[in-house]
C-alpha cells in the first residue's frame, strides 16, 4: 500500500490519475471505495471494491444496476446530481429516469452533456414530458456539475502531477507478514 498526499488536491484526483496511468501501461486496477463519483473510471481493467455491498463493481454491475455504462455515469450524475457532495441536479432527472429515457447513456460509446441537451431540446418539442423541460431549463447548472464532477487531469497541476509520479516511483513493493499482521491487529 502506497499513500500519497498531494496537497491542494482531491483525492478522487490522485486515484483517477494513478488508475489512468495504470490502464494505459497495461495494468488492471482495484478501487477500493463506495463512493460513487469513481464508477466513471470502471473499464476493462478497472473494478472497485464496495467495503459496504462486499462485492465488486464491474462495468456489468454499473450498466445493470443503473441502466447507464462508466463511460457515462458522470454525464448521467451531472444531471441528476449528488447528494452526498451537496451538488443539485436537475428536478426529476434520476439516474433510472435518464437512462429510461436516453438510452444511450447505456452504450459503452461516450455520450458528452451537450448531446443529451441536445437530444433533450428534440425530445421536447415531441413529448409532453416534463422532465425535458427542467434538463433545457437547467444546462448551465449541468454543464457545471459536469465540471465539479469529471475526474480528469484538467483538475490537477503540473506540480500536483510530479508530486503523484515521485511518490509512485519511489514506492517499493515488499511483503511484511509479520507487520502486516500487526497492524491487522492494532486495526
Amino acid at each position: 500500500v502506497v499513500q500519497i498526499y498531494v496537497p491542494d488536491c482531491e483525492g478522487d484526483d490522485v486515484v483517477s490519475y494513478i488508475v489512468r496511468k495504470q490502464s494505459i501501461s497495461g495494468n488492471n486496477s482495484i478501487i477500493v471505495s463506495s463512493d460513487r463519483d469513481l464508477y466513471q473510471l470502471i473499464g476493462e481493467k478497472v473494478s472497485q471494491w464496495s467495503p459496504g455491498q462486499k462485492k465488486l463493481i464491474t462495468v456489468q454491475e454499473v450498466v445493470g444496476k443503473f441502466g447507464i455504462h462508466p463511460n457515462n455515469f458522470c454525464t448521467a450524475r451531472a444531471f441528476a446530481g449528488d447528494k452526498s457532495d451537496d451538488i443539485q441536479g436537475v428536478k426529476g432527472a434520476g439516474l433510472k429516469t435518464l437512462a429510461k429515457r436516453f438510452p444511450a447513456l447505456k452504450d459503452p460509446e461516450f455520450v458528452p452533456v451537450e448531446d443529451i441537451l441536445t437530444k433533450s431540446m428534440i425530445l421536447q418539442e415531441q413529448s409532453p414530458l416534463k422532465i425535458y423541460d427542467q434538463i433545457n431549463n437547467s444546462s448551465d447548472l449541468v454543464r457545471k456539475n459536469w465540471k465539479l464532477m469529471y475526474l480528469g487531469d484538467q483538475n490537477l497541476s503540473a506540480f500536483q502531477i510530479m508530486k503523484i509520479e515521485n511518490a509512485l516511483e519511489q514506492f517499493e513493493k515488499k511483503r511484511e507478514k509479520l507487520s502486516f499482521i500487526r497492524e491487522l491487529m492494532k486495526f
